[in-house]
């Protein structure tokens, strides 16, 4: 079951990471559309940036705690043991 259970977190792992840059590239179409416009500069582009970086790295920080049982009572659920 561990071979199955590693599969089924990078199975996880690629469908949050897909989502992340799908996520990433939206926000930076929207700064980029915008500033075609005139309605955003520099900073509104460097605060877009940095903020969609910090909810990519939460999301993918979320993985951690992830488990590929989907039941309460796991070993594998993040940092705590049994």
């Amino acid at each position: 079951t561990s071979l199955a259970d590693g599969v089924s977190v990078a199975q996880h792992t690629v469908r949050v990471a897909r989502c992340i840059v799908a996520a990433v590239l939206a926000v930076k179409a929207g700064v980029m559309i915008l500033d075609l416009f005139g309605l955003a500069d520099m900073w509104l582009a460097v605060f877009a940036d940095v903020g969609v970086t910090m909810v990519a790295v939460g999301v993918a920080l979320s993985i951690i705690r992830w488990c590929p049982h989907r039941h309460r009572n796991c070993y594998c659920s993040g940092f705590e043991s049994r």
